[in-house]
């Protein structure tokens, strides 16, 4: 019998890195931007079902013959980057994580049962973390603005998120 860990971080996707899937995703997601738009926006409000966009995803796996690993995980991580927080999102989906700390684009920490843990989230760059940050503030409604060193809270209602991004200036 083995005892349990509350604090071990139980996320299917742990070795994720925005080296290993950002190309595919990001070739899979522009391609359903670009041609299947209107599906993207009835599967977001539950118009059409999940599934149909599943095998969208699928089909365009196989089209491109994408190397992709567990189908699975990467069609949930489609689904994190057309409708949630991609790198972050099963941080998110954790009830245990209280708070989601990145620091910068290597070093992203959470708050678990009030203990800091570092976890493995690359996001590549500065200037993807930046990309990021934006994309992040546009879902919430929100404009960031790297002119000034001003820090921006958003809300994102649908998810109950408070968000406080932070960009420091080109001057500095």
């Amino acid at each position: 019998m083995s005892l349990i860990n509350p604090y071990k971080v139980n996320v299917k996707k742990l070795d994720i890195t925005i080296e290993s899937i950002e190309n595919s995703t990001d070739e899979v997601v522009n391609t359903l931007v670009e041609n299947q738009a209107d599906l993207i926006t009835q599967v977001q409000e539950e118009r059409k079902s999940r599934a149909l966009l599943e095998a969208e995803i699928r089909k365009i796996i196989s089209e491109r013959k994408l190397a992709v690993g567990d189908y699975d995980a990467f069609i949930d991580s489609v689904f994190d980057t057309l409708f949630g927080y991609g790198l972050l999102q099963p941080y998110l989906d954790d009830p245990d994580v209280s708070d989601i700390l990145v620091n910068s684009y290597n070093n992203v920490f959470i708050k678990k049962f009030g203990k800091k843990i570092n976890v493995p989230v690359n996001f590549g760059s500065e200037e993807n973390l930046v990309k990021y940050c934006y994309k992040i503030a546009a879902m919430c409604g929100g404009k960031l603005d790297e002119s000034s060193n001003i820090e921006s809270v958003l809300t994102d209602r649908k998810r109950n998120l408070r968000i406080v991004i932070s960009l420091s200036s080109a001057s500095s």
